[in-house]
């Protein structure tokens, strides 16, 4: 018989995907959700992860939320957070509704693809040089042509 009793989930259990509601609970007294890694889906504003048991929680989120600093659920930045891309943050309670933001990091999408569209942009203006230079070479041909021909005409 154990000294303590267990009242959280330990270990890695499989994830579990709630919906994103204003109050997303991810340590209801009920146990439903007996995880420590939680995925958030779908769009909207989060103001708390709502009352509970103590723990701390992996949380998986999709581009589209918006998480609301508050006293209740208190963020690195001491303010709201926009998310735009998939992310995953850490929080903790005390199971007092009082959340405390550990750990923040986006899984940096919105870089690989801002990098890709410079790439883009920098072949596109080579293309267009390119093509400049090479308007501008059938331009001098052109002319040398013409001046060959009227310099042999006098």
């Amino acid at each position: 018989m154990p000294i303590l009793q267990w009242n959280a989930a330990h270990g890695d259990a499989a994830p579990i995907s709630v919906a994103c509601e204003s109050v997303v609970h991810l340590a209801p007294w009920d146990n439903s959700i007996d995880t420590n890694i939680v995925h958030i889906v779908g769009q909207g504003t989060i103001q708390s992860f709502g009352w509970g048991q103590a723990s701390t929680k992996r949380v998986l989120f999709e581009a589209g939320i918006v998480l609301k600093h508050s006293e209740h659920l208190q963020l690195l930045g001491l303010q709201d957070r926009e998310i735009n891309e998939p992310a995953i943050g850490i929080y903790a309670t005390a199971g007092d509704n009082y959340w405390n933001e550990i750990s923040f990091t986006a899984t940096g999408a919105a870089e690989t693809i801002r990098r890709l569209d410079a790439i883009v942009q920098r072949l596109e203006d080579v293309e267009n040089r390119l093509f400049e230079l090479q308007n501008s070479r059938s331009e001098s041909a052109a002319s040398s042509e013409r001046t060959k021909t009227h310099a042999a005409a006098i």
